[in-house]
């Protein structure tokens, strides 16, 4: 179909792979499904109004303790929100004073919520797609970006995907992501 969908790579550290599990909420507006680590309360899933959330780390130089922490951003938007729209409007309601990237996807649409101390941009996608890593995209918050957490790595993982997704015609089934 014409709907969007979404792919999320992970690569954090391998000696938290044990710590790393599914879960299954259920008592918020929407019920979720995801994947997170002990102790946190959302990271990447799907709510049950077909609102998927994406989460990537990102740095800058305002972050500082206080404000709602992002991994529970993450879980108010799979449990409140239905839509891209709502997702957007939470989260730029919150006092954000860490930083990440919300790739978020429902029914009809995709984008890219940076957060940041400074605020939270909406990316939309380029010819179709909407990459992401670990590193600030929107001009505004990439002024500030925090310097030597991901660099050159995020960068070039994103120059990777880039051109992988121009080299290779649009997938059609699962196994055409493998390119």
């Amino acid at each position: 179909s014409d709907a969007p969908f979404g792919v999320q790579t992970w690569d954090w550290h391998s000696e938290l792979d044990p710590f790393w599990h599914t879960q299954t909420v259920a008592g918020t507006r929407f019920g979720f499904v995801g994947l997170t680590e002990h102790g946190v309360l959302g990271k990447i899933g799907m709510n049950s109004a077909g609102l998927g959330l994406f989460f990537n780390i990102l740095g800058h130089r305002a972050d500082a303790p206080g404000g709602v922490p992002v991994h529970v951003l993450a879980a108010a938007v799979l449990g409140d929100a239905a839509t891209v729209d709502e997702a957007v409007e939470l989260l730029r309601s919150a006092p954000i004073r860490t930083s990440g990237a919300f790739t978020l996807i429902d029914t009809e649409t995709a984008a890219c919520a940076e957060l940041s101390p400074v605020g939270v941009p909406v990316l939309r996608p380029v010819d179709g797609y909407l990459p992401h890593t670990n590193h600030f995209l929107d001009p505004t918050n990439a002024q500030g970006e925090k310097p030597g957490l991901y660099e050159p790595d995020s960068q070039d993982r994103h120059a990777l995907i880039l051109s992988r997704l121009h080299a290779n015609p649009a997938p059609t089934r699962a196994d055409d992501l493998l390119e």
